[in-house]
């Protein structure tokens, strides 16, 4: 086979997210116990991801739910005839960013107590 120019194999290929996942070990009298920290990172980010995403998501939703921010956007682009319909939609992700941001924090209040 003919060496390739510019492409590096990585003997991680394989692995989801282009990485081998590293597990520790630590030797004890009764034997080896593998401690997980890349599964506890990995649900760290998760939580800290849902967390801005809600908070991110609340914010901006509220701002144009509660301030003329939105109507002024519309009116601008020429859009204003739909300012009526803001409501159906704007409530209703008011509430799925809100309910996103207390399950986040639910989940990592969770975590941090089997932790």
């Amino acid at each position: 086979m003919p060496p390739t120019r510019g492409i590096a194999r990585s003997p991680t290929s394989g692995c989801s997210r282009g990485r081998l996942r590293a597990v520790r070990f630590k030797t004890e009298e009764n034997g080896i116990m593998a401690d997980e920290t890349d599964k506890t990172n990995e649900s760290g980010r998760a939580d800290s991801l849902l967390l801005r995403m809600g908070v991110i998501g609340t914010v901006i939703v509220a701002l144009c739910c509660f301030t003329p921010v939105l109507v002024v956007l519309l009116g601008v682009v020429g859009l204003s005839a739909l300012t009526g319909w803001l409501n159906v939609v704007l409530l209703p992700a008011l509430g799925v960013f809100a309910g996103l941001t207390v399950y986040a924090v639910w989940r990592r209040q969770r975590r941090m107590k089997t932790t």
